[in-house]
């Protein structure tokens, strides 16, 4: 999931200077030009040290760039001065692989702190479907999510965690939603057209991932999807046909052993 910058306002209002330096920060992150945004956040917090929304975008900064001890020192800081959402959530994200346990206490402080935020809610929802797969936790926070959510990030979330656990209804729905908010981007697609094939809607299926492969015609699954939409009208040529387009396009072999079978179940000897 990608996090806009922390943003709210100046909690002492010292200087329009500072006001016209933190928007050069926030222009600087949305660019991922990081190391200017390290710089403009230094010299605002020379002059306001307390500056809590500094503080959690300098250290998503430095995160960024790979200095992550002073990256999480700042979140820290800027939470014993004022905790946001995004704070919370950016500590959770560098912990979710190394340290998955203080990964959860985060977000669990931070549904404390902003009970109902949906970044946090998202990101539960991620850790208990990727972290420490857990279906009902994962689906609870999936729901809620989509119940609160008001851009594609959190839906994202929503939508891994409809897919992994096989909840093909809701992966449905939550698709739609994403597709309205950003209908440009392939990977929905692909998932609605999976959802729809598991419903035993083929027709459908087979256009919405034909639009996935049209914006993104590198994308193996979406080829090893159309494989299975022929194997459900008995049409096995083209299933093979897809399917080894879809090991072609697995470059680093990521679904190589669910496009093997495949392989092997429709293409014989081919």
């Amino acid at each position: 999931m990608i996090l806009g910058s922390c943003r709210g306002p100046i909690h002492n209002g010292k200087s329009e200077q500072i006001e016209r330096l933190l928007q050069r920060g926030f222009q600087s992150d949305a660019q991922e030009d990081y190391r200017s945004s390290i710089i403009i956040y230094d010299s605002i917090l020379q002059q306001e040290p307390d500056h809590y929304i500094s503080l959690v975008n300098r250290g998503r900064a430095k995160i960024s760039l790979g200095d992550t001890i002073s990256g999480m020192a700042d979140l820290d800081a800027s939470i014993g001065i004022h905790p946001t959402p995004q704070a919370f959530a950016s500590k959770a994200m560098v912990e979710f692989y190394n340290n998955p346990n203080k990964a959860l206490i985060d977000l669990n402080n931070g549904n404390h702190a902003f009970p109902g935020q949906g970044l946090i809610i998202a990101l539960l929802a991620q850790y208990y479907t990727s972290i420490h797969p857990m279906r009902d936790s994962a689906l609870y926070y999936a729901d809620y999510t989509c119940k609160i959510a008001t851009t594609s990030a959190p839906y994202l979330a929503a939508m891994n965690a409809y897919l992994y656990f096989g909840d093909y209804a809701n992966l449905l729905k939550v698709t739609d939603s994403i597709i309205a908010r950003s209908p440009n981007s392939p990977y929905p697609y692909n998932n609605k057209g999976l959802a729809e094939l598991n419903l035993g809607d083929l027709q459908d299926a087979k256009q919405d991932i034909r639009i996935s492969l049209n914006l993104d015609p590198d994308n193996a699954w979406a080829y090893r999807n159309m494989s299975l939409v022929f194997e459900k009208t008995n049409n096995l040529d083209s299933s093979c046909f897809y399917a080894q387009i879809a090991r072609q396009k697995d470059k680093q072999q990521q679904y190589k052993k669910d496009i093997d079978s495949l392989i092997s179940k429709f293409c014989g000897k081919k």
